[in-house]
């Protein structure tokens, strides 16, 4: 029997990638080295199964070869993989086994099957899982995997261990139900109806403690939004306050501009070139007082104008050019993460550097389409890992989420975002959405 068993293995093993590369959007690995590792512990994995005298000791060669597969032939963090892979063995165990027990419960009828009639049943159940696995696999759609995929990849140990007592609390509904079912008065299909119940509830346990934690991540992100949308009305009421404070200066200046006209001409008449200079400059700071950068979008706006009092302040040269379009497919709350946390991080780039310091911002919109580009001075070349720009403060745990955040909004529009460094020392942010 212990080359069904190594079938069984075969198709356990295919199951657990195709629910890990169909469903969940990791992807295999093409290098040579692991692919000869993966195919090594798949046939490894085969013989060993083969030459088992205890069958019961199945379960431990195929979660071991699937979690030593997943961590050479998968690409990802190596722990993330290693706490997927065990979660994935045990969800589709349990799964296998209620399927197993639904099919002993239609097709036989007070009967004890013999140890090959169990067997082959465990192959038939397993064959008939990867079937669903792989039908939810061709309905995921691609952006649903992508999602599933930043989800695992977010996983930590304290989400491991959550999943790990919901795994556990089925497997001591199946234990329960196994110590029940040992009396022998109980009939023979009883005991199978009780064992499909189980499996049924473990996986009602799996599927509510999912749909515990989506709850929670949901109850987060509104709490975030939340707090992101006062911030925005904060930023946007005040200004709302700039412009009022710009308007009420410039019709002060337009008041007196009569003034200014006949003061200049009689400077010009005496002939006093230093006064008129000085009078010329003082002319040109009352100006500047009331510049004011317009983008075309009030959320621009908002987030130019006060990073541009900021660069002044810092002795930053800042310069914008174009206009946001009057339509776009991004939504006001996202082009506020992605234009503060751009803008913000080229002003502190270019803060550091001594001399020059600057930070040039282009608008640029083609048809639905939005082009950013920020280009701004940097003393370091950009530290890049996996196409993200990592951040070189000291407390990464609390920087480098605007960029993430950043990296997240641009995938959700399924756009482009780009770090470039050049010889000249000048970073360009290129965002595409």
């Amino acid at each position: 029997m212990n080359w069904v068993y190594m079938g069984a293995y075969f198709i356990d093993l295919a199951r657990f990638v195709l629910a890990m590369c169909g469903v969940f959007g990791f992807s295999l690995s093409l290098s040579k080295g692991c692919l000869s590792g993966g195919l090594f512990t798949a046939s490894g994995g085969a013989v060993v199964t083969l030459l088992l005298h205890d069958p019961s000791n199945r379960i431990f060669v195929f979660l071991d070869a699937q979690i030593i597969f997943a961590v050479l032939c998968l690409e990802g963090e190596k722990k993330v993989l290693v706490e997927i892979s065990f979660l994935v063995h045990f969800a589709l165990l349990t799964i296998d086994g209620t399927a197993q027990s639904l099919m002993i419960f239609i097709l036989y009828d007070d009967v004890v099957l013999s140890r090959t009639q169990h067997v082959w049943l465990n192959v038939v159940s397993k064959t008939i899982t990867l079937v669903m696995v792989a039908i939810i696999a061709g309905r995921v759609t691609r952006q649903c995997r992508i999602k599933l995929h930043k989800y695992m990849e977010k996983f930590n140990l304290k989400l491991c261990a959550y999943y790990f007592i919901c795994v556990f609390s089925s497997g001591i509904v199946n234990a329960f139900a196994g110590i029940m079912a040992a009396d022998q008065v109980m009939v023979y299909r009883y005991k199978v109806a009780l064992y499909m119940a189980s499996g049924i509830l473990s996986i009602i346990i799996l599927v509510f403690s999912v749909l515990l934690h989506i709850f929670f991540i949901q109850r987060n992100r509104l709490r975030e939004d939340d707090l992101f949308k006062k911030k925005c009305i904060e930023e946007q009421a005040a200004q709302y306050a700039l412009i009022t404070q710009k308007n009420e200066q410039l019709q002060r200046f337009r008041h007196d501009q009569q003034a200014y006209v006949l003061a200049l001409k009689g400077i010009i008449q005496s002939g006093d070139t230093r006064q008129l200079y000085e009078y010329v400059e003082d002319i040109a700071q009352k100006v500047k007082a009331f510049d004011y950068i317009s983008t075309g979008n009030t959320v621009g706006d908002a987030i130019i104008n006060a990073q541009a009092e900021h660069a002044e302040a810092a002795d930053i040269t800042f310069q914008v050019a174009g206009r946001f379009p009057e339509y776009m497919r991004v939504s006001d709350a996202d082009l506020a993460v992605l234009l503060s946390n751009a803008v913000k991080n080229a002003c502190e780039a270019a803060e550091q550097c001594e001399s020059p310091r600057s930070v040039e911002i282009m608008i640029r919109s083609y048809k639905k389409k939005l082009f950013l580009e920020i280009r701004n001075t940097a003393v370091s070349i950009p530290v890049m890992q996996k196409g993200s720009l990592i951040t070189t403060k000291e407390d990464k745990q609390s920087h480098g989420i605007g960029t993430r955040n950043m990296a997240d909004i641009v995938a959700k529009y399924d756009g482009k975002l780009l770090w470039e460094y050049d010889e000249a020392g000048i970073v360009t942010t290129k965002i595409e959405i």
